[in-house]
Formats: structure tokens, C-alpha cells, sequence
């Protein structure tokens, strides 16, 4: 239990599956803000994104553009990212999380959509990036 490699190792897995759910955090805080460049930024050079039935883009400037489109003003909606499950193999991984998309109504807030991406990550020039995102509305 004491072998240095081993804690190594450790200590790598906690920071990849960390790094991992701040990317995670990081998508729906660049959408809630308007930040598409930097919402493409969270993509691998050649990532793909597929939205069901709102469309899916391939490369960032495509991705950019999508998600442009499908996305109202800054503060139209805030998301709520939860229940990540991170599984980290080397320099690839696999996640799932549940997002809640909420808006502002004139009597508070009330549920846009919920759903979950299922995502293939990957480490590109060092950090964690999204290989494939894929989304899949549970509501409406």
C-alpha cells in the first residue's frame, strides 16, 4: 500500500477525474453566460457534439456555430450539471451526467428541459477535452 508508484497512480486518477468534472461544470457555465468560444474551447480539436434532435457538429467552428443557434441570450436559462459518473482509462475516459435546464418566469423559475450527455473524453495537448458529447433530452 506504501509503494510510491502506486500513490502515483492514485493521486493521477483523482486529478484526471477531477479535471473531468470541472469540464463538465465548465459546459453549462459557458452556455449560461454566452461564452461560445470558449463552450467550443471544451472540444477536442476534431470533437463532435450531437444535441438529438436539435442537430450535432463536428470540429469547433461547427460546434460553435450549433450551439449559437440553439441558444437563447446570456441569462435566458441556467443549467444545473449533477450526478457525474467519471470512469478514467489512461488518457481516454467515459462520463454520464444529468443536466436541468432552468428559466426565469415572471413567478420564478421553472424547468426547461433534463437530460444526460453521455461523453467520450480524451487528453489533448494536456488537458481533458470532450472527444464526442452526445445529449439526450429526458423533458419535454
Amino acid at each position: 500500500m506504501n509503494d510510491p508508484d502506486h500513490l502515483a497512480e492514485r493521486v493521477q486518477q483523482l486529478e484526471d477525474v477531477l479535471a473531468i468534472h470541472q469540464l463538465l461544470d465548465d459546459y453549462g457555465r459557458h452556455l449560461d453566460v454566452g461564452d461560445f468560444d470558449a463552450y467550443a474551447g471544451l472540444f477536442a480539436e476534431e470533437g463532435e457534439v450531437d444535441l438529438g434532435g436539435r442537430g450535432s457538429a463536428r470540429g469547433r467552428a461547427a460546434i460553435k456555430e450549433l450551439i449559437e443557434a440553439n441558444s437563447g441570450p446570456p441569462g435566458s436559462a441556467f443549467r444545473i450539471i449533477s450526478n457525474p459518473h467519471v470512469v478514467v482509462d489512461g488518457d481516454t475516459a467515459t462520463s454520464t451526467a444529468m443536466f436541468t435546464v432552468l428559466v426565469p418566469t415572471p413567478g420564478g423559475v421553472a424547468v426547461a428541459s433534463l437530460g444526460h450527455h453521455f461523453d467520450e473524453l480524451r487528453r489533448e495537448d494536456g488537458r481533458w477535452c470532450f472527444a464526442l458529447r452526445r445529449a439526450r433530452i429526458g423533458l419535454p
